[in-house]
C-alpha cells in the first residue's frame, strides 16, 4: 500500500518543476516546530530552517552557513560524542540524543533525531530534527523533589507507615518503628520514647 502511494507522489512530482519540488522541499523545513537540518557525508551542513539558525547562532555567536562543518564549534569529547552519532547515521543506523544549551542565557534541552538519508540503497547525508523537551525536563526534576520530600516525610514521622500489596505483604515501611503483618491485620510497634 505504501509503495503505491509513494508511486502515486512521484508521478506526480513528474509534472513539477524543480523550483516548485524546492518550494514544496523549502515549506517543509520551514513550517515544522522544531530545527531541521541535513548533513552530507563529510558532516557538512547542506540546508537547515530558521528554527535552527537562531539556535546555532544563539549557541555559536555565528550564523550557520551551507558547507560549514556541523558540530565544528564542539571541543573534545563533545566533538568526538557528535561524530560518532553521525558516523552511526552514515552507516544507516537511526540514532537519538538528548543534550542541552544555552540559548538566550536559558539552559535548553533537547531530544535530537538523526535520519541517515538513502539514494538507490546509499546514505547520501543524515536528516536531523531536535525538539525542545526543557518543559519535560523540568517536570521530572519536579517529580524528584517532590518524592524526595515525600520520602523525608515518611522517614521522619513519629507516625508508622507501611505499604501492602493486596495479599497483605509488606512493600515499603517507614523508618523507626517495627511493623509486622499478621493474617488481616497489622501490629505495629512504637519505638520507646525517653
Amino acid at each position: 500500500m505504501r509503495k503505491e502511494i509513494l508511486a502515486d507522489l512521484m508521478k506526480t512530482n513528474h509534472s513539477s518543476t524543480a523550483a516548485e519540488d524546492a518550494s514544496v522541499l523549502r515549506a517543509v523545513f520551514e513550517n515544522v516546530e522544531g530545527a531541521m537540518w541535513l548533513i552530507d557525508t563529510h558532516k557538512h551542513l547542506i540546508v537547515f530552517n530558521h528554527h535552527f539558525a537562531d539556535a546555532y547562532k544563539s549557541v555559536t555567536g555565528v550564523e550557520p552557513v551551507a558547507g560549514m562543518e556541523m558540530y565544528g564549534f564542539l571541543g573534545g569529547d563533545n566533538k568526538d560524542e557528535r561524530d560518532q552519532i553521525i558516523d552511526l547515521a552514515l552507516a544507516g543506523n537511526k540514532q537519538k540524543h538528548e543534550t542541552a544549551y544555552t540559548l538566550n542565557n536559558n539552559l535548553r534541552h533537547f531530544h535530537i533525531s538523526y535520519n541517515p538519508m538513502f539514494d538507490n540503497g546509499v546514505v547520501t547525508g543524515v536528516s536531523c530534527y531536535a525538539t525542545d523537551i526543557t518543559e519535560r525536563k523540568i517536570a521530572e526534576q519536579a517529580l524528584v523533589q517532590s518524592e524526595a520530600y515525600l520520602h523525608t516525610i515518611f522517614d521522619t514521622t513519629d507516625v508508622a507507615y507501611a505499604l501492602f500489596d493486596l495479599e497483605l505483604n509488606m512493600l515499603s515501611h517507614n523508618q523507626g518503628h517495627t511493623i509486622l503483618p499478621c493474617a488481616n491485620w497489622v501490629v505495629i510497634l512504637k519505638p520507646a520514647t525517653r
